[in-house]
Formats: structure tokens, C-alpha cells, sequence
């Protein structure tokens, strides 16, 4: 069991590691190039040592860890080497790995194995009914069925979460967060926003602002976070 000690210990790296990445966050916001800073990959990575430095491998929150290590190398591509044509593309297949790693840490807390296969049909399901009416509605190139794919996976996720959110709060929101960015992301960056037609002050809001950013940064400090400060059963 956890003694006091230990949990003060993780309670004060916690404070410092946040304010560490907040300090780098808010230098970036309003100094930096928001979405090509090294800074911004700095934020990511000190997430994801945060998360390592009191790692569990037996525990299904190893998989949070993994989860943050995928961010990092997906950041890594995106935020330093934008500049290579074939970047977008390959970040995107990494985010869907980062997807199913989520997939994953959603069945350790699903009791019995009717939640396991409606956890998997309600994924299945979803995508292939977007599928088939992306089809016919839209013209979509493959790496925006794909992106539409992830965030069908993401929003099950966040979903799965919201049913454990009593145990794992500070995941929740973590997620939601990350959710939300994702979904501003896809709008801007994937194109979206043509397909949907979104447009006016809203949209112009969002492009001006990098929110999707805004959000990115904080959603990962908050999963990083429940990593540490929240316990869980181990895997199996």
C-alpha cells in the first residue's frame, strides 16, 4: 500500500513537472510558432517522462505510459520534421496505433466479456456505417477516411472513459480534451471544415486561435497526470 511519503513524493513531481509545461506552453502561445516550436514537442515529452518516472509495467496504466510515448514520436514527425512531404501521412498511421493502444486500456476495466465485445462491435459498427454514408454524401481521400476513422475510435474511447469516470476522473478529462483538440485539428489541418461545409466567424475563430493546440498540451498533462496519481488493477 502506498505510504504517505510516497504519495507526497508524487504529489510534489507532479506540481513540477506541471508547472514545467505550462511554463513552456504559455512561452509558446505567446513568443513561439505555436505548431512548429521545439518547445511544443518539449511539452509532449516532458509528459511522457512524467508518466515513466513511476511506470508499473504490470499495471493497465503502463499502457496510459505507452499511449504518451506514441504521442511523442507522432509530435516528433509533425512538430521538427514538417517539412518532408510524406510526414502527415505517417503521423496519421502512428495516431492510429496511438487509437488502439487506447482501445486496449478501455477492455482492462470492461467486467466480463459481453463489455469486451460490445466495446469492439460499438467500434466496428460506428466506422462502417460512417463509411458507407461518407461514400455516398462526400468524395474523401484515403487519409481522411482514415483520420475519420481515429476519431470515430477516440470518441468510443471517451465514451468508455465517461462509463469509469467515477474511478478515473482526471483520465476523463484528460481525454476530453485530447478529444476536443483532435476534433479541431481534423477540422483545420484534415480539411474537414471544407467537407462540412463549416464556415463564418466560428471557423475563422478557430484557424486564428490554434485551439486545437490550446487543448492538445493541457489534455495530455491531465492523462499524464492519472497515470501517476491514480492507481488501477493490474492487466489480466
Amino acid at each position: 500500500m502506498e505510504n504517505k511519503k510516497s504519495r507526497f513524493l508524487k504529489i510534489f513531481t507532479c506540481f513540477l513537472f506541471a508547472v514545467a509545461v505550462f511554463a513552456m506552453f504559455f512561452y509558446v502561445i505567446f513568443v513561439g510558432d505555436v505548431t512548429h516550436n521545439a518547445l511544443s514537442f518539449a511539452c509532449v515529452a516532458t509528459c511522457f517522462v512524467l508518466s515513466l518516472l513511476f511506470l508499473k509495467v504490470k499495471n493497465s496504466k503502463a499502457l496510459i505510459t505507452f499511449a504518451l510515448a506514441v504521442n511523442v514520436v507522432a509530435d516528433y514527425f509533425f512538430v521538427l520534421m514538417p517539412e518532408h512531404a510524406t510526414v502527415a501521412n505517417l503521423v496519421l498511421y502512428i495516431l492510429c496505433g496511438l487509437q488502439f493502444v487506447y482501445f486496449l486500456y478501455t477492455l482492462t476495466f470492461c467486467k466480463g466479456i459481453g463489455l469486451k465485445i460490445l466495446n469492439i462491435a460499438l467500434r466496428v459498427g460506428l466506422c462502417l456505417i460512417a463509411y458507407f454514408l461518407a461514400e455516398r454524401y462526400w468524395t474523401l481521400t484515403v487519409p481522411q477516411i482514415i483520420e475519420m476513422m481515429c476519431f470515430i475510435n477516440s470518441f468510443v474511447t471517451l465514451l468508455a472513459l465517461l462509463v469509469n469516470i467515477k474511478k478515473d476522473w482526471l483520465l476523463f478529462l484528460g481525454f476530453l480534451l485530447f478529444f476536443a483538440s483532435q476534433f479541431f485539428g481534423m477540422l483545420t489541418l484534415g480539411g474537414w471544415a471544407e467537407i462540412l461545409g463549416t464556415s463564418g466567424r466560428f471557423f475563422e475563430f478557430i484557424t486564428s486561435n490554434d485551439l486545437s493546440y490550446y487543448l492538445y498540451i493541457p489534455g495530455l498533462l491531465l492523462i499524464s497526470l492519472s497515470s501517476v496519481l491514480f492507481k488501477n488493477e493490474k492487466k489480466g
